[in-house]
């Protein structure tokens, strides 16, 4: 006899999440310690170039340690009509669908690859979020928001007197 599962499943209150994907950060380490290690012979092989690499290094550990930080940081969670998250610089928000005034979609073909991106932008009335297509989570919030639209904000302020 087959049992049927307990598990409820709401279709509609959706939830996921919107990240990078850990392989993208994974290649930012490994070219870091690439640059790092070939930075580093530099300095051992030429005394007279040992405080420019010095310099050098600390830039590309600065410029490479930013880029891996926001990549980590950022974050989309779906829950219901909840969106919350973090941005790449670490802010936090929290909205409603209904507060979304407008969603676009840009695309981009790449010169050096044959794949195209396209980045979605979701804009409230005080924040504007950029979504790569190349996110985890990414097609679920594209079935999610539906097509581009634009939607006024604050119907009610918009009245002529």
């Amino acid at each position: 006899m087959k049992q049927s599962s307990n598990k409820k499943v709401n279709s509609l209150s959706p939830q996921f999440t919107v990240t990078n994907k850990k392989s993208d950060f994974v290649l930012f380490v490994i070219a870091f310690f690439f640059l790092e290690i070939a930075n580093l012979i530099l300095i051992w092989e030429s005394e007279k170039y040992f405080i420019a690499g010095i310099v050098v290094a600390v830039l590309i550990f600065c410029i490479i340690g930013a880029i891996m930080l926001s990549m980590y940081t950022f974050v989309l969670r779906v829950n219901g009509t909840e969106i919350s998250g973090r941005t790449a610089l670490g802010k936090r928000f929290r909205f409603d669908k209904s507060e979304i005034i407008n969603t676009r979609y840009q695309h981009y073909r790449a010169t050096y690859r044959s794949c195209a991106r396209t980045i979605l932008t979701i804009e409230t009335a005080d924040l504007e979020i950029g979504i790569d297509s190349a996110m985890v989570g990414y097609q679920e919030l594209v079935r999610y928001l539906g097509k581009p639209n634009k939607r006024k904000a604050n119907k009610g302020n918009n009245q002529k007197k």
